[in-house]
This record gives structure tokens, C-alpha cells and sequence, in this order.
């Protein structure tokens, strides 16, 4: 991550920033902000999927439906 070496700037809950042991690290709050997001799954093209792999991409589809899975 570009933040934890020091050239960076990111985004992240304030969960997560907790897990950086990291004291150079400066939080600042954003306020009144609507965020969104995309999600996606990635894999090898001539690797097969496993049986939970298949399982999730089936899931992925019924929530998502306009996705390109």
C-alpha cells in the first residue's frame, strides 16, 4: 500500500487504519461525503474455478444481476 510507504494517500474505514501499528500515519475525518463503490472478483483465464470459487460467482450474479461475470 502507497500509504504505508510513505507516498501515498488512501481512503479506508476507521477500522481498518486501527489495524497499522504505524504512528506516522494521520487520520483525518471526511464529513457530509457519499461514497460508492464497485466490486468485482478476479481469476486466471485458462485456470478452472474451485467449487466455492463457482459457488461465489453464482452469488455475486443474484445479488448483482447487471454484472459482467
Amino acid at each position: 500500500m502507497a500509504l504505508v510507504a510513505g507516498i501515498g494517500a488512501t481512503i479506508l474505514p476507521k477500522s481498518v487504519i486501527f489495524t497499522f501499528p504505524i504512528s506516522e500515519i494521520k487520520m483525518l475525518d471526511i464529513l457530509d461525503a457519499t461514497f460508492q463503490s464497485n466490486d468485482g472478483i478476479v481469476w486466471l483465464r485458462k485456470r478452472l474455478l474451485t467449487k466455492s470459487a463457482r459457488a461465489l460467482k453464482i452469488l455475486l450474479r443474484k445479488i448483482n444481476y447487471n454484472c459482467s461475470l
